[in-house]
């Protein structure tokens, strides 16, 4: 059991929304050449047959894009946390081809993982007309990704999470980035003078999750 907690955490993903109020320092514009390049992979896997989550980062050769990707792997591993990636032009391609495009650059980042019950590793964002009792889905067994309520803040059990918007919603469908180190700094570690906002009670949530967090070769609860 971890006994030396530290007082401060002091890292690149703590920050503030006001610290990235200027877009331009996280927004990453992919360039004509790249989109070309990104382009002409997705064209190979769609040659070779191979469907949008079948294929691996080999498959999907990218000669320049690929420095980019490592330095935005290393902006979500040892940086700030989230990057947003602009340029891709959606209305030019059909949903399949957009759909190896978006497993093709995540390939870059990370190992794609099955995300629900059904073993997707990537699921639509819209509105399926799944409805339910109350304001909890989940108490149905049914995912807030698939219906009209607000799904707040939170974090999954993966590593890094991908979106990509293929449409804009009729209404609402604004999405927000929050630093979660934050949040936790905040109530657990709140500085000299302040009060610690740290729940205790005997009582579980409704839905008990055991969330690992593995950070410098150390795995905590």
């Amino acid at each position: 059991m971890l006994t030396d907690w530290p007082h401060v955490i002091n890292e690149a993903s703590v920050w503030k929304s006001s610290v990235y109020a200027d877009e331009s320092s996280w927004i990453v514009h992919f360039t004509e050449s790249q989109l070309a390049e990104i382009e002409q992979a997705a064209r190979q896997v769609l040659a070779s047959g191979q469907g949008p989550t079948s294929f691996r980062k080999s498959d999907f050769s990218l000669p320049t894009v690929a420095s980019l990707l490592d330095d935005l792997l290393r902006t979500l591993h040892k940086g700030r946390g989230f990057v947003f990636l602009r340029g891709l032009d959606v209305t030019r391609y059909d949903i399949d081809t957009l759909k190896i495009i978006y497993w093709g650059i995540c390939s870059y980042l990370g190992e794609g993982i099955s995300q629900n019950a059904q073993g997707e590793a990537m699921s639509a964002v819209t509105d399926y007309g799944d409805s339910f009792e109350g304001n909890d889905p989940y108490r149905h067994n049914i995912r807030a990704h698939r219906t009209t309520t607000e799904i707040h803040p939170h974090t999954d059990s993966c590593d890094y999470v991908a979106l990509l918007c293929v449409r804009p919603a009729k209404s609402g469908g604004e999405s927000a980035v929050v630093s979660s180190l934050a949040a936790s700094a905040t109530r657990i570690f709140p500085g000299p003078g302040g009060k610690r906002n740290v729940r205790k009670t005997t009582q579980l949530p409704p839905h008990p999750r055991l969330q690992l967090f593995q950070r410098e070769n150390v795995c905590a609860i």
